[in-house]
Order: C-alpha cells, then sequence, then structure tokens
C-alpha cells in the first residue's frame, strides 16, 4: 500500500536521526543525558511537534527506518528485568591510528565502521542498566479508539463492525511475517552492523518466526508488539500500564542472532523467548513516555471534569442519550439500562484492606433466547461504540475448558505467558452466560470459574507462579447476560422487562456525529471523576446503608454507598 510516512529527507534531524541528535549532547560532557532528555521532552510537550513522530501502532513495520524516532502506545505484558548496555565505548580507528569516544545508549548494536575495532578494556567503556519491557497493543481496544483510523475523530460515527469473539481479527501468517524481516532487513544500512557480525539472511533461525508467541491476552489479539528498553528508574511501567512512548527505533538483523550462539542449554530458551526476531518485535529505546490514564482520543492526556468540557444542560442531554441507546439495545427496558450505565460509570477509586471500593458488577438476567441477536452481542456492540476498551466473552463451555485466564510464569523461558484477565485498567467485561450450555466443567474451567469470580468480587487477578500465587489489583468493570441467576456473584442483578412497543430498527437509535463524539468524551470524563463523598452525603447515606443490609444479607456496604452516590 502507500506509504503514509514522511520521508525521511524531509523529517526533521530530532526525528529522523535522534541518535545524532544525541551524540552531540554526548560530545558536550557534563550531564549530557539530562540535556538530551530535556530537549526531546521539550520538542515533544508541543502537539504539532508530536504529529511529526510516525506511529508504531500504524505504521508497517518495513516502512520505517531503524535508527528514527517513533512513538508507540501500548500495555505492559512483562517485565524481562534488567540489562547491562554500554553507556558510552571506545573505538580505534586501524588506519589512522585514532580513538574516538562514542555514546552507547538508545541502540542494540555498536557501530563499528569498518576499520575501526572497539577497545572494550579501557577505562572509557562505560557500562548502565536499562529495563527490558514487553509491551503488546492496548487489548479490547475499540476500533474508533485507534488514535490515528478513520474512526478515531469525531466523523467517524459508524457502528462497530462485526468480529468474532471481542473483536478479534485475522493474525498474519508465519509467512508474512518472514517476508516482512525481509523487507526490513533491506533498510538496515551497513553502518549500523557490527564488524563481522554481516550474515545472509539464510543463517537466521526461521524456527523461531514459527514458534514465538506474541503473548496477546486476549485470544486473536493482533497488531504490533515491541520490546520497550527503559534508562532510568522505569517508574510507573507496572504490568498491565497503558503507556505511550517516544523512542529510538531499533530493527537490527543481527539480534536475530542472539541466543543461537549460546552453549548453555538451560538458558538457550530464556535467550530465544527474550530476543525474538527484530521484524516481529522491534526494539523501542525510550527518550519519553507517559502513563496513561484513558485511551480516550478525543479527550487530552490530562484529564478535565465534565463541566469543563459540557454545560450543564449539555450533560444531562448526553447523559439521557446514552440512556436511549442502552435502553434501546435492552429491550426497552429503563431501569436494566440505569443500572448498565451505572456500571459504565464504575471505577475502583479506593481498597479497604480486601474490599475494593467503587466497583459495581451488573446481572441481567432474563435475557431472551429467542432474540435475532442475543443481548450480550447486542450491548457489547453498543459498549465498542462508545467506550475505549471493552471485550465480550461468551461463556462456553469450550472457552472455560481451554482457555487460560490468569496469567502463568514460564520459568524454562523465564517469561510471563498472558491470561485473558490481563487487562488494562477500566476495561469493560460483557460475559454472555446464554451461550453456555449442560456439560463438565475440568480443572481449567473450574480454575477459570474462580479467576473471574475474584475479579468480580474483589477486583484482583491471580497471578500463577508455579509454586504460588499472587494477587494482583485489576479494575474492570463486568456485566453478566444470563437467561436465569448467574453463576457467579455480581453485585446486583436486574432481571430485563422487555418492552413490546419498542422499535425495531437498530441503526436509527445508534448516535453519529457530533452527538457520539459528546457520549464517548462523557463516559470517559465520569468514569474518571476523582471521588469525594461530601459530609453531609455521607450522613444522609447512612441510613440507606442500614436499610440495605437488613434487607439484603449478601449487600455489600460500599455497593449501596455506591449506588447513593450515583
Amino acid at each position: 500500500g502507500k506509504s503514509n510516512v514522511m520521508p525521511v529527507e524531509q523529517r526533521e534531524k530530532w526525528v529522523a536521526d535522534p541518535l545524532a541528535v544525541v551524540q552531540g549532547f554526548f560530545e558536550e560532557g557534563g550531564e549530557w543525558w539530562s540535556r538530551a532528555q530535556e530537549y526531546f521532552s521539550s520538542k515533544l510537550s508541543c502537539e504539532a511537534e508530536r504529529k511529526k513522530v510516525p506511529s508504531l501502532n500504524h505504521t508497517p513495520l518495513h516502512q520505517l527506518c531503524s535508527g528514527s524516532l517513533v512513538r508507540y502506545q501500548g500495555m505492559v505484558q512483562d517485565q524481562l528485568g534488567q540489562e547491562l548496555c554500554f553507556r558510552s565505548y571506545q573505538l580505534h580507528d586501524t588506519r589512522t591510528n585514532t580513538k574516538t569516544l562514542c555514546c552507547g545508549m538508545y541502540r542494540d548494536v555498536l557501530n563499528i565502521p569498518e576499520g575501526c575495532e572497539l577497545l572494550d578494556s579501557s577505562l572509557q567503556c562505560v557500562m548502565c542498566d536499562r529495563s527490558s519491557l514487553y509491551c503488546v497493543p492496548v487489548p479490547g481496544l475499540a476500533p474508533w479508539a485507534n488514535e490515528e483510523g478513520e474512526e478515531g475523530t469525531a466523523e467517524g460515527h459508524g457502528a462497530p463492525k462485526e468480529t468474532g469473539g471481542g473483536g478479534a481479527k485475522r493474525e498474519r501468517s508465519d509467512g508474512d511475517e518472514e517476508e516482512e524481516e525481509m523487507d526490513v532487513s533491506e533498510d538496515v544500512p551497513e553502518s549500523k552492523r557490527v564488524k563481522g557480525a554481516a550474515r545472509s539472511s539464510s543463517s537466521r533461525d526461521v524456527g523461531k518466526l514459527q514458534s514465538f508467541e506474541k503473548n496477546f491476552p486476549l485470544p486473536g489479539g493482533n497488531g504490533q508488539p515491541c520490546l520497550v528498553k527503559v534508562y532510568g528508574d522505569g517508574e510507573g511501567f507496572g504490568v498491565c500500564a497503558v503507556v505511550e512512548v517516544y523512542g529510538v527505533l531499533q530493527v537490527c538483523p543481527e539480534l536475530s542472532l542472539v541466543g543461537l550462539a549460546s552453549h548453555d542449554g538451560d538458558q538457550e530458551e530464556e535467550q530465544r523467548a527474550h530476543n525474538p526476531p527484530p521484524s516481529l518485535v522491534p526494539r523501542l529505546h525510550c527518550v519519553s513516555s507517559h502513563v496513561l490514564s484513558h485511551t480516550n482520543p478525543l479527550l487530552p492526556r490530562r484529564l478535565v471534569t465534565p463541566t469543563d468540557v459540557f454545560c450543564e444542560g449539555d450533560l444531562l442531554r448526553v447523559r439521557e442519550g446514552v440512556l436511549d441507546v442502552l435502553t434501546h439495545v435492552l429491550l426497552g427496558d429503563r431501569l436494566a439500562a440505569q443500572y448498565t450505565l451505572l456500571n459504565m460509570l464504575s471505577s475502583v477509586y479506593g481498597r479497604t484492606g480486601v474490599m475494593a471500593l467503587g466497583k459495581f458488577s451488573v446481572n441481567l438476567t432474563k435475557c431472551p433466547a429467542d432474540q435475532p441477536v442475543p443481548v450480550a452481542t447486542a450491548l457489547y456492540s453498543v459498549f465498542q461504540l462508545l467506550l475505549s476498551k471493552c471485550y465480550l466473552l461468551p461463556l462456553t463451555l469450550a472457552n472455560m475448558n481451554s482457555l487460560a485466564f490468569s496469567p502463568r510464569k514460564d520459568y524454562s523461558s523465564n517469561r510471563l505467558k498472558a491470561g485473558l484477565l490481563q487487562l488494562a485498567k477500566g476495561t469493560s467485561l460483557v460475559l454472555d452466560e446464554t451461550a453456555l450450555q449442560a456439560g463438565r466443567l475440568g480443572e481449567v474451567g473450574v480454575k477459570n470459574l474462580a479467576a473471574l469470580g475474584n475479579v468480580m468480587r474483589w477486583q484482583t487477578v491471580s497471578y500463577d507462579f508455579q509454586y504460588h500465587t499472587s494477587d494482583f489489583e485489576c479494575d474492570l468493570p463486568i456485566v453478566v447476560c444470563s437467561e436465569g441467576r448467574s453463576i457467579l456473584t455480581p453485585d446486583c442483578a436486574v432481571p430485563l422487562s422487555p418492552d413490546a412497543a419498542r422499535a425495531v430498527d437498530h441503526e436509527a437509535f445508534l448516535p453519529r456525529g457530533e452527538h457520539l463524539k459528546n457520549m464517548r468524551q462523557y463516559l470517559t470524563l465520569c468514569q474518571h471523576l476523582e471521588y469525594h463523598l461530601p459530609p453531609s452525603v455521607q450522613k444522609a447515606g447512612s441510613p440507606h446503608t442500614v436499610t440495605c443490609q437488613c434487607a439484603v444479607r449478601h449487600t455489600h456496604v460500599h455497593t449501596c454507598i455506591h449506588a447513593t452516590d450515583h
């Protein structure tokens, strides 16, 4: 297809060749690294300048130049630990008998021109640490939240396309990946290769392409994973954090050879897992990064309050519009729509002991089985239209007994195997329990059911570390659609009461244009509002909380407070 990347000669030097900019600061000496960081941070603080940087998420890898500056948005799936690298290294030119000091940061392979040799015993060779993070595209990201896609703009107002499972797309075949690796290798200049390491592509281990698992949490996930190299403390880059990284792209063919020369059989599998083919998983050396609180491209990184975007009257009209859409998709039941809206706006705002405050899971019961489109599927289509992250999970016996819901540590490769519940904060889950038929849950199915229960009740996901499990906090709003009462334990159960007189034209009820944009902004802003309960409201809500506890034995205190707060 036609390239959407600006030609190298038309791009500014800080984007086309950031390593040359870093080398310039390095040669100035002193606190050069701080000055280099400040330089890139200053450049990237301007939106117009940020748009000059191509996106690794949306640009084919073979259209990007190794050594250029790119941006990437993804979720941290695994922390691969610390690794040593050269902060500086010295070269000896055998032709002129001169020595040159070079910066070794932001690169995987040292630049050693022909006729030069590395003086690895020189005191000028200084080592430093960097963290290696395996990142994947944000799981469950809605099509409209694709920041460079047509549906990410205010004009994108079409309904989400039908996809199998929860938005899964076809993955590239191994043949596609092998072809891409050949394309990328041609773009890497000879000057970027290590002396003596030039080998033909036929010497690469093709089996690595076929056996490497991309480790996407959701079945059928696609997109570009990458290894992010972080210099410094890497604060905030925890597992499941959504990050936006600007960094130096490194796609060096020599990286495919790492681990192949190892004679230690115990570490060979780990070396292969931590050093996948660069055409499949490129390296990104971070020069600037942000941990994102949301993935809505219609709003700035730092969120404002809803009243800063809407006046009070418009805010109420937008809310009513969302309720109208939900009421229609829930067969005309306005009450069920109101509870579903509360679920969409819910988020964990605090924790008291093991109790997650602010969560609100909903079970929509009596979902009719005779609908042309199942209620869960119709509801998910609306979620995918309005929310930036969501996923539909049919609770079939096959899914329950075969899928891995909880992440698992594989010690042979020293890698965290992704689980379906390893999702970013704020990802809404729609569970279709009407798809569950009579049968037997095996050992895996029982564990998966328990994992869903833990998310629903405690908002935690248990990670399996073989000899022990560790609970990681999450924030995943859940809606369960079922015919009878759910086998899980939601905070609230609402039986559907279909309205026989409701309209059947689904297309007419889908929001469009500016109205759709306002709904998307409203839901994100309200979900991220800072929780504050004035003393007067606490005093007024206390009797209601006691009444709830007396009326329903299993009602949680925080559920009552959450309901009165909204």
